[in-house]
């Protein structure tokens, strides 16, 4: 597969489809290296044309160059109270469902598992990189 690069306008990644701007790379558009060239404009990824650069999407840092101290701090605050919902729902879960021991992990019955399941699709909406 080919490398995808994140497009940067001023501070900003573009979001997919180059519709709108995000600070947060999980929420920026990922584009082949021609898509992004057209966009950046014919100074291409070396150079800059009206504050634009395109980054490597496994280089591309988690925030964008404009994201301030505050943004950065929501994000933190956000992946922390994902990851304690997560935690809460698997307590949840191994409480309120029978678990059985299968020598290599702990499973739950089908009932608990639909429910977890949707309970985390749902988080996969909000966060779309889980």
């Amino acid at each position: 597969m080919d490398p995808m690069y994140l497009i940067e306008k001023k501070g900003l990644y573009y979001r997919p489809e180059a519709k709108g701007y995000t600070y947060l790379k999980r929420e920026a558009g990922r584009y082949t290296f021609e898509e992004a060239a057209v966009r950046v404009g014919p100074n291409g990824p070396d150079g800059s044309q009206d504050g634009m650069s395109m980054w490597l999407q496994d280089e591309a840092p988690e925030f964008s160059s404009g994201a301030d101290q505050i943004t950065r701090q929501e994000e933190f605050i956000r992946k922390r109270v994902r990851n304690e919902t997560l935690d809460e729902a698997a307590a949840l879960a191994r409480h309120r469902y029978k678990t059985w021991h299968n020598g290599s992990g702990v499973s739950c019955d089908v009932t608990a598992c639909a429910e977890i399941a949707r309970g985390l699709e749902s988080l996969k909406e909000e966060y779309p990189t889980c």
